[in-house]
């Protein structure tokens, strides 16, 4: 930050990257950050600033706001207003003492880029950064007030907000429920801050909604609702001997559902030697990238099946493939609408 005393126009100059030593050019410069706690701002006072009054310019940021906002206020970002010479709103080179040219926006955003049809758990998020005492500290405009977003698909409306103030944690929420999350298409999601905790999705509301656009588009995202592709499932069987692998054909297809992954096979002639069922392994791997996200094995239980293999069966005797779905994708993370899981359990035998 730039020093709190014998501030000069070189200095300033310097830390704006700035030729001129001009008082009114520096105070207007393009480059000031806005972010910086001190800084020139409009006000009719002549000598030096203090703290209070730069709260009473709100740090010489204006915050787009309006009621019942649809997204038009809500998508602009907000606003520097310098001073503009003259006794109303005079030029103060003093202004730039302690000035952070450093300074970063103090809030941050996680919002989903898609979301699946149906999903649970979604949801918007504030951030804050580690700043230093001299950047403005987003907190001051909106810390007692309710973090929230509007969901925009088309001309449909609807908002929601966590239900306690930022400063008391409400730093999330959680808009599953939706309905403008129930088909697919494109969504607009706008974070906001409002000073009326709206609980519940609601349509219809008569409060003002403020932006959180410190910087273009940092709270808006234009939001992909996909139905995911549908996860697949297959089982089979190793350890066998070459010449045993090929003499069982798999029919039909995969079944999952209570509780168990099967699929119907048989005989085509009979083994060479006999088998044990050792174990089942299990393993999950992402389509696009095969990358596998889970491996395990399972001893055998009641459920498992076919638990030996003989010498004995004859040609065309069914040996249907069966295990316990000791693992399926809940609990893995959510894919991009372009990829699926792959589910194998493999029956091991010794």
């Amino acid at each position: 930050a730039l020093p709190n005393t014998n501030i000069s126009t070189s200095l300033v100059g310097q830390a704006l990257g700035s030729g001129s030593r001009d008082v009114g050019t520096l105070c207007t410069h393009p480059n000031i950050n806005k972010w910086s706690k001190w800084k020139p701002i409009s006000i009719a006072k002549v000598t030096g600033l203090t703290e209070s009054d730069l709260q009473s310019a709100n740090y010489g940021l204006s915050i787009p706001a309006a009621d019942s906002d649809d997204g038009t206020y809500l998508s602009q970002t907000w606003g520097y207003i310098k001073p503009t010479g003259g006794s109303n709103s005079p030029y103060r080179i003093g202004d730039f003492r302690t000035y952070e040219h450093a300074a970063i926006c103090p809030f941050n955003f996680i919002l989903p880029n898609s979301i699946a049809v149906g999903s649970s758990g979604v949801v918007a998020k504030i951030t804050f950064p580690s700043i230093t005492p001299y950047n403005v500290d987003g907190k001051y405009f909106f810390g007692d007030k309710y973090f929230g977003v509007l969901i925009k698909k088309g001309t449909e409306l609807q908002y929601k907000t966590a239900t306690m103030t930022i400063n008391n944690g409400g730093t999330t929420v959680d808009f599953s429920e939706s309905t403008l999350l129930d088909t697919t298409g494109i969504i607009e999601l706008y974070a906001m801050f409002t000073s009326t905790a709206i609980t519940t999705i609601s349509s219809s509301i008569s409060q003002m909604l403020y932006s959180l656009n410190g910087e273009a588009n940092i709270a808006y995202r234009s939001v992909n609702v996909y139905v995911p592709e549908a996860t697949v499932y297959l089982i089979g069987f190793a350890g066998l001997a070459t010449a045993d692998r090929k003499a069982i054909s798999l029919d039909g297809s995969v079944s999952v559902g209570g509780g168990v992954i099967t699929r119907p096979a048989h005989l085509t002639r009979q083994l060479t030697k006999n088998y044990t069922l050792d174990n089942i392994s299990v393993t999950i791997r992402r389509d696009s990238d095969n990358v596998t996200v889970f491996s395990q094995s399972y001893a055998p239980d009641l459920q498992s099946s076919p638990e030996a293999l003989y010498t004995d069966m004859m040609a065309g005797e069914n040996i249907n493939l069966r295990s316990t779905l000791y693992k399926d994708v809940i609990g893995l993370p959510l894919l991009p609408p372009d990829d699926h899981y792959v589910v194998v359990y493999n029956l091991n035998y010794v």
